[in-house]
């Protein structure tokens, strides 16, 4: 993924949050943790944001996501 930002682009990657306690998702879209959001500076791109966002479902909590954002310089 990080090979795919061309120079002087972004990625940004939005994700669900794995909590620890969490059991596996067994197929796509897998949630993130923070170690494996994090490697995505990797091949030159640095983050310059990463928050976590709460956004309303539509069941009845609020569902936690990694909101993040990469640079690859020129």
């Amino acid at each position: 993924m990080t090979q795919l930002t061309a120079p002087g682009g972004t990625l940004l990657v939005i994700a669900a949050i794995h909590d620890r306690g969490s059991q596996p998702q067994s197929g796509p879209p897998w949630p993130l943790t923070r170690a494996e959001l994090d490697a995505f500076a990797a091949d030159g791109l640095t983050p310059q944001a990463i928050e976590m966002a709460a956004i309303p479902s539509e069941s009845a909590h609020t569902q936690r996501r990694w909101r993040a954002e990469f640079h690859r310089p020129r």
